[in-house]
């Protein structure tokens, strides 16, 4: 929402920086710099400071998929079981920060932590394995946030899936 504040605000100090230039270029755009830069400031104020849920939960997303690129990145070395230990606990971390209760938060995670065990035996590429975990945690956060199951949700999800597996690169 567009709000008069920053403009009023870059007319109100404009005139202490320039007191005897006020209708010239420079002027004019020193004002339209502190518009943008105060109005940039309201924007960052509401965005964290009041609606903090959105960047919350894409921040957690933002975990679990770089969490799910790194496994599949390094599943094939030696040190597979404290690899997949640290991801299942990353994957606790971001949907704790998701859904906001430990105890829920463990269902998922434990879901996607055994998926995750057994879609590293498949032979594909890591960025295929990392797209379809990624799809399924996103909703099974979705199931666990809004407590049902609905039909375009599901479909939604085993589209990309679906495409996915029948796209990729199947080596023995």
């Amino acid at each position: 929402m567009f709000s008069a504040l920053p403009l009023f605000l870059s007319v109100v100090i404009t005139p202490f920086f320039f007191p005897h230039a006020l209708g010239t270029f420079i002027t004019t755009g020193f004002s339209v710099v502190l518009v943008l830069l105060f109005g940039i400031a309201l924007g960052v104020k509401n965005l964290i400071l009041i609606h903090r849920a959105a960047l919350l939960h894409a921040g957690a997303y933002v975990i679990i998929y770089i969490t799910l690129l790194l496994f599949f990145i390094q599943a094939g070395s030696a040190a597979f079981l404290p690899l997949w230990l640290f991801t299942i606990f990353i994957f606790w971390l971001a949907f704790y920060s998701l859904l906001s209760d430990y105890r829920l938060a463990l269902v998922p995670t434990v879901l996607l932590g055994e998926l995750v065990w057994i879609a590293s035996w498949l032979p594909i590429g890591f960025l295929n394995l990392t797209c379809i975990c990624f799809v399924i945690a996103l909703c099974m956060s979705i199931i666990v946030r809004e407590d049902r199951v609905s039909n375009k949700n599901m479909a939604l999800a085993l589209a990309p899936i679906i495409l996915n597996f029948v796209t990729s690169y199947w080596a023995i």
